[in-house]
């Protein structure tokens, strides 16, 4: 898994420890909810059957917990968490790790027609994960986004980037499940200079998700 991905480790940041990082800092806090996830349960007694923590087992976790998938509506929702291959315009070939949100105008990819060239272009909204970002503030977000406990509105790029959102149910709802996080946590780690559109019909390469959402 991810074997086809470039620039694993780019300055401190490793994208594979990101993704299992965040992966047990998820499962844990809903594990600490009362939330039963039985493919976590599995992997943790996995991992302790074979004498190795689920914090060192980071291969098998990788594996367990992400998937390839194809580009679609129906995959890349608000809080859907996924790895890539990207060649942008000038050429320059990356990997990303990203949380899918949704757009100004509609869900987490949308169509928008270029005005010079005619041409439709379908396109996904999200935020970067980088050496930046709190893993375990991102960890309780995602959980609110993927568990539908906020209505899709507040699933977009304005509220959660807006400081003067007087309303900013995301944040509220994040801190009912994680008290240390701080106010204006979930800001932090959605600023606006780490909002990103991808061409998925161009540029797009090899795509993974990080299962976590079903």
């Amino acid at each position: 898994m991810f074997g086809n991905l470039l620039q694993k480790k780019l300055k401190n940041f490793n994208i594979r420890s990101a993704v299992a990082r965040l992966v047990r800092n998820f499962f844990t806090q809903r594990q600490e909810e009362g939330a039963v996830d039985s493919v976590w349960l599995e992997f943790k007694k996995r991992s302790e059957a074979e004498g190795i923590t689920a914090e060192r087992k980071q291969k098998d976790l990788i594996q367990t917990f992400t998937k390839d998938i194809q580009k679609s509506y129906s995959q890349l929702t608000p809080g859907t968490l996924v790895v890539f291959n990207y060649v942008s315009l000038k050429g320059v070939d990356k990997s990303y790790f990203v949380v899918v949100i949704g757009a100004f105008g509609g869900n987490g990819v949308y169509n928008n027609t270029n005005k010079k060239t005619h041409r439709t272009n379908t396109l996904m909204s999200c935020f970067l994960i980088n050496e930046g970002t709190n893993l375990n503030t991102l960890a309780t977000v995602v959980n609110v986004l993927v568990e539908q406990k906020v209505d899709k509105m507040w699933k977009k790029y304005k509220p959660l980037t807006n400081n003067n959102e007087q309303d900013d149910m995301v944040e509220q709802q994040a801190r009912e499940i994680n008290p240390q996080i701080d106010e204006g946590g979930v800001k932090a780690i959605f600023p606006t200079t780490e909002f990103r559109t991808f061409r998925l019909n161009t540029g797009m390469k090899t795509m993974y998700k990080v299962n976590i959402n079903g």
